[in-house]
């Protein structure tokens, strides 16, 4: 009998040979975050269409945000199963040693330094960002703000008002999204006993956005194949 992948690090009988399928979150994960991007594309270069343009780019970075937190808190879940190097588990914790509740803060806090003591360089940019982002997904979800979580935004040059996000904010949040989904898919294929700090950090190059814009969506034959091998260098 063959078997495909139902959910990552699971397996499921299947009856065509070699036919995997992936969580069924995750792809549907990964199909939004493509529609967000190509609809936003052809809204504005529709040739039929006139487009405020600064009211479509605030619209698809509220969309952005809620999409793409829910997208990566799946994968982290998801992937927590294959991680060789113990890192995301982190994320699940809810108390630290003293029984205190954890915060979203120090929970972002605690991923960014177990990923940094397994000798995998993640730009503390990218996870300070991911927690501005985490914020704003609060904000519009529950349509309040809290001061802390404003303040956050503020502090990272987010606006503290949803209809003043722009195109520099949803080119900065694919960015995050892409490295996030990025770092998460390394712990797969990191190696305990080889992993040393790299000296350099590890971050997609702002030019790769298009290169990686189907970075969510796993093959169905093999989900680490998602990594460009050249980035892996």
């Amino acid at each position: 009998m063959n078997h495909g992948i139902d959910q990552v690090g699971e397996t499921t009988p299947q009856g065509d040979k070699g036919n995997m399928q992936v969580n069924e979150f995750i792809d549907a994960y990964s199909d939004d975050l493509l529609y967000l991007r190509e609809g936003r594309q052809a809204l504005l270069t529709h040739p039929l269409r006139r487009e405020i343009k600064e009211l479509c780019d605030s619209s698809y970075c509220r969309m952005l945000a809620i999409v793409m937190i829910g997208s990566i808190e799946t994968m982290l879940l998801e992937w927590k199963r294959q991680d060789k190097i113990g890192v995301l588990k982190t994320w699940f914790a809810n108390t630290d040693s003293t029984g205190k509740k954890i915060t979203n803060g120090e929970r972002v806090g605690v991923l960014y330094d177990a990923f940094r003591q397994a000798g995998i360089a993640v730009d503390k940019e990218v996870f300070d960002d991911f927690l501005a982002i985490k914020y704003l997904r609060n904000t519009i979800v529950h349509g309040k703000w809290k001061r802390h979580e404003k303040g956050w935004l503020e502090k990272r040059d987010f606006p503290t008002d949803t209809r003043s996000l722009s195109e520099r904010h949803w080119n900065r949040m694919q960015a995050v999204n892409d490295n996030m989904m990025f770092y998460i898919a390394l712990t797969s294929i990191a190696k305990p006993s080889r992993m040393q700090q790299s000296p350099t950090t590890i971050r997609l190059p702002e030019t790769a956005s298009a290169e990686t814009a189907g970075i969510g969506r796993y093959p169905r034959a093999e989900p680490v194949a998602l990594i460009p091998k050249h980035k892996l260098a």
